[in-house]
């Protein structure tokens, strides 16, 4: 980690200071490309390097606070919740220890009736309690703190995709490989099979999966950026620019989003933060973008409006659709 720390560290002065000079412009919403097709690019970094250094520190905060337990996804019927956790569960060791006492209290039932005495049944509770504690109830809240449908459904748990997903018993899941789980259930489904391999590995090493889905974010972002520089060409045609332009403005534009959610994010984690600064911030998200046009393509209020308007629908059914696709790349390949 020091390694990695001084690389960055020697990345960032090779921009020779510009990356310092431009964490005041950058939050000022068109400002900085503006200025950079102005011909003043010596001033600021390269757009492509700035957001590289802006997500690496996104990415490197959002890891560190999940292997502290600070962030905690938490999937309902809803949607996905993120939110601050300072206990940290993990779902396949305690997954064991209930599937290991549920062993023990199966192989106690098929004793003769003479050994299931009331007494060698407290002896071994008590022994299960000292080694084990309360296998059930941590079961149960490692589901509610993974997934609030599971929350007491013990019995077998669902390998889920979205859109498809199968149930496995939990005692199959936590005694049983992914090959040996596949052959006792019959499965013949090249996705089945998938699941199971790539579920219970995500149950062993649900951190690991997380940081992957992170890392993958840069390139569905840049992915994102490629696709809708030409919608906004489109839309500002008469204006016959580059496509240079569109790409460095959306570019410096998701620069400032990341550099500003990554300070959101490490606040929040020392100091929550109320729900009215949350809704100050979404509200601030959702303007600067109008702001950020107004100001580089210099169209009038409405003419900025009903484009902005178009330009975030298509853009939020494309990043949708992206990050579906590199979240279902990821899991198959993990």
């Amino acid at each position: 980690m020091a390694a990695l720390f001084k690389q960055m560290w020697v990345r960032v002065f090779h921009l020779e200071g510009r990356l310092f000079r431009s964490l005041r412009d950058i939050f000022i919403p068109g400002k900085i490309s503006v200025e950079f097709f102005k011909g003043k690019q010596k001033r600021y970094p390269p757009p492509v390097q700035f957001l590289f250094v802006v997500m690496f520190f996104f990415i490197f905060t959002f890891n560190h606070l999940i292997g502290t337990g600070g962030v905690h996804f938490q999937t309902n019927k809803s949607g996905v919740n993120i939110e601050e956790r300072k206990e940290k569960f993990d779902l396949y060791a305690t997954g064991r220890q209930y599937t290991e006492v549920r062993r023990m209290w199966q192989a106690f039932d098929s004793l003769p009736t003479a050994y299931r005495t009331p007494v060698v049944r407290e002896a071994l509770d008590s022994i299960l309690r000292q080694t084990h504690g309360n296998a059930a109830d941590k079961f149960s809240r490692a589901l509610a703190a993974t997934d609030s449908t599971n929350a007491g459904v013990l019995d077998s748990l669902p390998l889920s995709l979205g859109f498809h997903s199968i149930k496995i018993a939990t005692q199959d899941i936590f005694q049983l490989e992914p090959d040996a789980i596949i052959e006792r259930y019959r499965i013949e489904s090249w996705v089945d099979k998938v699941l199971v391999r790539q579920g219970i590995k995500t149950m062993k090493t649900p951190d690991a999966l997380v940081k992957t889905y992170l890392g993958s974010l840069v390139w569905t972002i840049l992915a994102l950026i490629a696709v809708l520089s030409p919608l906004l060409a489109l839309l500002y045609r008469k204006q016959h620019r580059y496509y240079v332009e569109h790409f460095v403005f959306l570019l410096y534009q998701h620069t400032a989003l990341f550099l500003v959610l990554t300070v959101v994010i490490l606040i929040n984690y020392f100091l929550p933060l109320p729900l009215w600064f949350w809704i100050s911030f979404l509200l601030w998200l959702t303007i600067s973008q109008l702001l950020a046009m107004k100001r580089f393509y210099g169209q009038s209020g409405w003419q900025t409006l009903w484009k902005w308007l178009l330009f975030s629908s298509i853009y939020l059914i494309g990043f949708v659709a992206l990050f579906t696709v590199g979240t279902l790349v990821v899991f198959f390949l993990f």
